[in-house]
């Protein structure tokens, strides 16, 4: 747990590091860790409605799998978004990479809260390829 824990931290962390370090204007970091956090909460968020769609998968919906895939897909990059949507009214939001800096930061705090919540149910095998491909 605790290697898969600090995996999960130092690829976190690098493609932090990958994408920050081309701003050209670096945006500070309060507002680096802000929307980390809020990328984290954007995960608790996005769970809490899948875990609503539960009753569908059961269902007679021919569809009904495609369906959860789709509603899926929408709560999670919307819920990431709304993250990284935080800082635009931040007079440091101002440049376009900024849009970018912060849409990666705020996905790199969902992932790393999903990360660390599959490495406590799958274990750490499992957790590192998780780890390694949702990064």
């Amino acid at each position: 747990m605790l290697s898969s824990l600090l995996l999960s931290v130092l690829i976190t962390l690098g493609w932090l590091w990958f994408f920050v370090r081309r701003d050209r204007h670096p945006e500070p970091p309060r507002l680096l860790v802000r929307t980390f956090a809020w990328g984290a909460f954007a995960w608790l968020v996005s769970a809490a409605f899948e875990a609503s769609l539960g009753g569908l998968l059961r269902s007679a919906l021919p569809m009904a799998m495609v369906v959860v895939a789709l509603l899926t897909a929408v709560i999670e990059e919307s819920s990431k978004f709304l993250a990284a949507s935080t800082v635009v009214d931040d007079a440091a939001f101002d440049e376009p990479m900024d849009g970018l800096v912060y849409a990666v930061t705020a996905a790199l705090g969902f992932a790393f809260v999903e990360n660390v919540t599959y490495a406590l149910e799958f274990g750490l095998n499992a957790a590192a390829w998780h780890i390694l491909l949702t990064t």
